[in-house]
């Protein structure tokens, strides 16, 4: 079996979800470099899709629809129940700022496919793309973190009013903040059985 370069394995133990972000934006060079990624991938995987990176004034009108849905509150407040006692308050006070700004993040990342139609794939081939992306933006210096949500009305004007698409051929698959980070995220214990087969 082919082994990972260690320089690309570094990257991935080290990228952390990041919830805070600097209002400076990232050089053009990179984000290029980041929206270069999914055509790597659609290559070998084939799958309705489209990338869009909103900035500035853009990027607040996103985030301003998107504050529409109480799920991002919801997932988060979840979160709070594992958050360790001494950080609790800090963690309120975060949530709120997040909730209300989501990360201040300067750059925002919406890949879209089509969920109508072979859904389950191109969800799965539209996460490896996301998950790619965070590492390439990773190798770039910056941070990346994703904003989930689940209301199909605030879906539906992010891609027909917002974004001027067609919402009976695409369908929101990720949201990605992206920027350099403002935080260091708290670090998490990570439990996972490996087995070997002889």
């Amino acid at each position: 079996m082919r082994r990972l370069p260690s320089v690309i394995f570094e990257i991935i133990k080290n990228r952390r979800t990041i919830r805070k972000y600097k209002s400076q934006i990232p050089p053009k060079e990179s984000i290029n470099r980041i929206l270069d990624v999914p055509y790597f991938i659609l290559k070998d995987f084939s799958i309705p899709f489209q990338l869009v990176v909103i900035q500035e004034e853009a990027r607040n009108k996103a985030v301003n629809i998107i504050n529409q849905t109480y799920s991002i509150a919801r997932d988060l407040a979840v979160l709070y129940n594992i958050v360790p006692d001494d950080l609790k308050e800090w963690y309120k006070n975060f949530m709120k700022e997040f909730v209300r700004t989501l990360g201040n993040a300067p750059i925002i990342i919406i890949g879209l496919t089509d969920l109508k139609n072979n859904a389950e794939y191109n969800f799965k081939i539209s996460w490896i793309i996301a998950q790619a992306i965070m590492i390439q933006a990773k190798s770039e210096g910056l941070d990346t973190g994703s904003i989930t949500f689940s209301s199909k009305t605030v879906e539906e004007e992010l891609i027909r009013d917002f974004l001027k698409m067609d919402i009976n051929r695409w369908s929101i698959a990720f949201v990605l903040n992206c920027g350099y980070g403002d935080e260091e995220p708290i670090v998490k214990e990570i439990k996972g059985g490996i087995y070997e087969i002889y």
